[in-house]
């Protein structure tokens, strides 16, 4: 029997509030991990999504604490279409795999679970351009996956049990 107890999420939030759905590396960084964070109300949830992924994870939650994503420089929504602008220069972002490929799937994800947000459209210095994230194609927008998925509990470096989302084909 594991030695874990129940957390159960809010059933509603305040009026005053606003509830965002990010998307975290877990500790081996080959998944993401939804955690829903409860932020004064806002009437720009792209940026409030941006700067809480910035602000990483609450560490009690015993995944890494480094923000997932580069800096953005810009961000707007036109025709239900997330655009984001990143800098020519996007670090570890573009040169390890790994740290590439969560950057990309955590803006994907975080922003798609925004109701107004169907897809995301990625630019670099304020042009689509073919790749980035260490050599992704980048120059279509990326839309929410729709695939089935599996819920399976997580153990974490703090003993907290997470539900991990995981693609069932």
């Amino acid at each position: 029997k594991a030695d874990v107890s129940y957390i159960p999420s809010s059933k509603s939030i305040a009026i005053n509030k606003t509830a965002l759905r990010l998307y975290f590396p877990d500790n081996e960084l080959s998944n993401l991990v939804p955690i829903t964070r409860i932020i004064p109300y806002t009437n720009t949830p792209l940026r409030a999504t941006i700067n809480e992924l910035y602000a990483g994870p609450n560490p009690a939650l015993g995944i890494p604490r480094d923000s997932p994503i580069p800096r953005i420089d810009n961000l707007s929504l036109n025709n239900n279409i997330a655009q984001v602008f990143l800098p020519k220069n996007l670090g570890i972002f573009n040169d390890y795999s790994l740290n590439a490929k969560n950057a990309l799937d955590s803006l994907v994800k975080s922003l798609t679970s925004i109701a107004e947000v169907n897809s995301v459209q990625f630019y670099v210095e304020r042009r689509i351009v073919s790749e980035a994230f260490h050599g992704i194609s980048i120059d279509k927008p990326f839309y929410e996956n729709t695939m089935p998925k599996i819920f399976v509990g997580y153990k974490t470096d703090t003993n907290r049990l997470l539900l991990l989302p995981i693609e069932s084909e």
